[in-house]
């Protein structure tokens, strides 16, 4: 980006990709000077790259996942699931800003496009992002939408769609409905667990990696006028049993069980750094 130029917030993760000659590829969020949108505006093709949401409320639904016989079952009940929580927020398909879908396998990926532009029929599939997480073969989605102008009440509401269980650690849904938005970028522990590959598995690297993530997670909101009460919407990439787990069983000590972020957690096979088996990035708005 240049020496003396902004620089954006970057969060890293190690995944497959659908090309074996591809060895990176990127997604981003930008600001624009097109004047103000009514509506939102679509890149023209079958496959858009981009999307401009409009000023006003955005919506971050957390990943959901619905159980089927294939990949193309899988993601088409997942739409029609996301579709439902849209409908309770008031909003539909085509106020989709952004889709993200962690599945497994990647090499499956054509069969996930395809169901997706069956759903989506004579509207271009949304700006879609793949990260392929470990496991069984499954596909989880969630998504980015604009819920219109502004609306009055909280800066950021916490909201579950019905027959839904509310959770103490994750909200199905965080609506900004008038606040600036504050990016962070994906955090590290300090420094690895050791030279020996075991050591990132132990249960006290784990502990010790959420610990030093939230303490610098903390330190950064304060900074810039916002709060753990304020969060909007979390990713959580673990490579290790141990990270995942102790991330499982510490985010209620961090987190107001009233006002969780959104969240998506995946395993993958790496983070973007050696011997540490967790990474986050984080969504907030400032605190009043």
């Amino acid at each position: 980006f240049g020496k003396g130029h902004s620089q954006p917030a970057i969060s890293w993760v190690i995944s497959k990709l659908p090309q074996n000659a591809v060895k990176v590829a990127v997604d981003a969020v930008a600001t624009t000077d097109l004047p103000d949108l009514d509506k939102i505006q679509v890149e023209r093709g079958s496959s858009p790259a981009w999307t401009v949401i409009p000023r006003g409320t955005r919506i971050y639904i957390a990943g959901q996942a619905e159980p089927g016989q294939s990949l193309a079952e899988m993601t088409r009940k997942t739409m029609t699931s996301l579709s439902d929580t849209l409908k309770f927020l008031g909003r539909g398909d085509a106020d989709i800003v952004q889709l993200k879908a962690f599945l497994q396998p990647m090499s499956e990926l054509a069969e996930v496009q395809r169901t997706l532009r069956e759903v989506f029929g004579q509207r271009p599939v949304p700006p879609t992002v793949f990260v392929e997480w470990t496991g069984k073969r499954s596909i989880e989605i969630e998504v980015v939408a604009w819920g219109g102008r502004d609306q009055k009440g909280p800066a950021v509401e916490y909201l579950t769609p019905p027959l839904m269980k509310a959770s103490p650690v994750y909200s199905r849904v965080a609506r900004i409905n008038h606040s600036p938005s504050i990016y962070i970028s994906g955090l590290y522990a300090a420094s690895p667990a050791g030279p020996e590959p075991g050591n990132a598995q132990m249960p006290e690297a784990g502990e010790r990696e959420v610990k030093e993530i939230f303490a610098t997670l903390a330190s950064i909101l304060k900074q810039s006028g916002s709060d753990l009460k304020h969060l909007v919407k979390a990713t959580y990439y673990c490579s290790t049993d141990a990270a995942s787990q102790k991330l499982n069983a510490l985010r209620p000590s961090y987190y107001d069980p009233q006002r969780p972020p959104s969240a998506s957690k995946a395993m993958v096979t790496g983070t973007g750094r050696m011997g540490l088996g967790l990474t986050l990035d984080m969504i907030a708005v400032p605190a009043p």
